[in-house]
């Protein structure tokens, strides 16, 4: 099993932010992401992200789907 850290989770949490929101990213931020992601064989990853992580990141989405349809009515 490919269990990413702590850090990495928190990377892997801002650059989907920035995706699903349409903010700007380097590639050099996917391709990161990506190496982590990449394990021999077929194995499964777990993400150690606490459930209030997932909380936060959801309000963030949120909020910022909020804002854009505030500005483009």
């Amino acid at each position: 099993m490919l269990v990413l850290t702590d850090s990495q989770a928190a990377v892997m949490s801002q650059l989907l932010t920035k995706i699903l929101i349409r903010e700007a990213y380097r590639p050099s931020e996917v391709e990161e992401c990506l190496s982590w992601l990449q394990a021999p064989g077929d194995q499964a990853v777990s993400c150690p992200l606490e459930r209030w992580s997932m909380s936060q990141l959801a309000n963030e989405i949120l909020s910022a789907i909020r804002r854009d349809a505030s500005n483009n009515p």
